[in-house]
C-alpha cells in the first residue's frame, strides 16, 4: 500500500493539479446545468424522484451510473435506451442527443 502515495514534491504536484482541474469540471458542469434549468424554467428528478432546479454533480453520477455508448466510424450507439431522467440530465448539461438514432441494437 505503501508504494501507491507519492511521497516526493515532484509527484505530489502534478496529482494536485489534477484534482484542482477535476474540482474545476465538476464545479462547471453543475452551474451549468442550474443555468439552464433556471433559463428554461424547469426541473429535473432529484433524489427520491423530487423535481429539482438545483442538481448537484454527484447526482448526475448517479444517474448516469451504467450509461455505456460505443464509438464505432463517427457514430454513437447506447447499448440500452437511456431513461426519460437521463435525457432530462443530458439535455440539462447542453448536451444535444438524437434520441431516435442513439439506440440502435
Amino acid at each position: 500500500m505503501n508504494d501507491l502515495f507519492p511521497k516526493t514534491p515532484s509527484r505530489i504536484d502534478p496529482l494536485g493539479m489534477i484534482l484542482i482541474i477535476a474540482l474545476i469540471v465538476w464545479r462547471i458542469m453543475e452551474r451549468s446545468m442550474r443555468l439552464y434549468l433556471k433559463q428554461t424554467k424547469s426541473t429535473v428528478l432529484g433524489w427520491d424522484n423530487k423535481p429539482t432546479s438545483r442538481p448537484k454533480s454527484y447526482m448526475v453520477t448517479q444517474v448516469f451510473f451504467g450509461i455505456q455508448v460505443i464509438l464505432f466510424k463517427d457514430q454513437q450507439f447506447s447499448i440500452k435506451e437511456p431513461t426519460n431522467r437521463q435525457f432530462a440530465f443530458l439535455s440539462a448539461l447542453g448536451l444535444v442527443i438524437d434520441r431516435a438514432n442513439m439506440y440502435q441494437a
